[in-house]
């Protein structure tokens, strides 16, 4: 289950859809961010090639990872629009730290071509705001 925002008290019920992103299927940067000892713990063993799966009242999106990146804290590159179908996964790192965790873990993944029928195009004036994501964990 992935809940709307990213604010503390959201994501503690579970991943949360980042606000201004772009929901699962459509042409731009869907960003989910979770914290890492909960939902998002099985993110520590993600790799390139592995599929991810997103159902909503839509459909479903089928997502293949691409990128997997331990960033700092402050780096929000992977929250940008993008004209392109992306998922952004997002959450503390090191995954098993115990406290506030220095880095974040970066998962992007693309949309795989089967989809490609099922996008829709951006809402307008949506995308992130890229600060919005400094205390996930």
């Amino acid at each position: 289950m992935v809940v709307e925002g990213t604010d503390a008290l959201t994501l503690r019920l579970g991943p949360g859809h980042m606000q201004g992103s772009a929901l699962p299927g459509e042409a731009d940067n869907c960003i989910i961010a979770g914290h890492r000892d909960g939902a998002f713990r099985r993110l520590a063993g993600v790799k390139e090639g592995d599929r991810v799966r997103l159902e909503d009242a839509v459909g479903i999106s089928h997502y293949r990872v691409v990128d997997v990146a331990v960033v700092g804290k402050e780096d929000t590159r992977s929250l940008a629009p993008s004209r392109d179908p992306w998922l952004t996964l997002v959450t503390c790192y090191p995954i098993h730290y115990i406290g506030p965790a220095p880095r974040r873990l970066v998962v992007r993944a693309t949309l795989v071509a089967g989809d490609s029928d099922k996008l829709l195009p951006p809402c307008p004036g949506t995308g992130p705001a890229p600060e919005s994501l400094a205390g996930t964990g």
